[in-house]
């Protein structure tokens, strides 16, 4: 377990920061996340973070340089979301890549909309 941590420094900041490792001298909401954000938004080589684990509201409103990769966990409930999601990778005009899992649950799920289920089953 993580103890004490400094998200300035390369070499603890890509480890996956769990709630639990967060020390307490970093308060668990906004200064964590606009550390995040800071370092998403630096210079090729110089962004730190390598994974991270998140809702969709932490990139809402920034332009997130550094992401190359969005992962789905399983469908959003329109295509529309889901292209606003994915267009968050990519934005320095470097190849990005976009991966959706879902299974045959999602699919049954009355919370998605039509359209979404046809572009997962075509």
């Amino acid at each position: 377990m993580l103890e004490r941590a400094d998200l300035r420094t390369p070499e603890l900041s890509c480890f996956i920061l769990l709630w639990k490792t967060i020390p307490e001298n970093i308060a668990k909401t906004s200064q964590l996340k606009e550390a995040i954000l800071s370092n998403f938004q630096k210079p090729d080589g110089d962004c730190h973070i390598r994974l991270i684990f998140s809702t969709v509201a932490l990139g809402m409103g920034a332009d997130l340089k550094q992401v190359k990769r969005v992962i789905h966990a399983r469908p959003p409930t329109s295509l529309e979301t889901y292209v606003q999601e994915i267009g968050r990778a990519g934005r320095t005009g470097s190849d990005s890549q976009a991966i959706l899992y879902f299974n045959r649950g999602d699919l049954a799920s009355g919370s998605m909309r039509k359209e979404m289920k046809e572009y997962c089953t075509v």
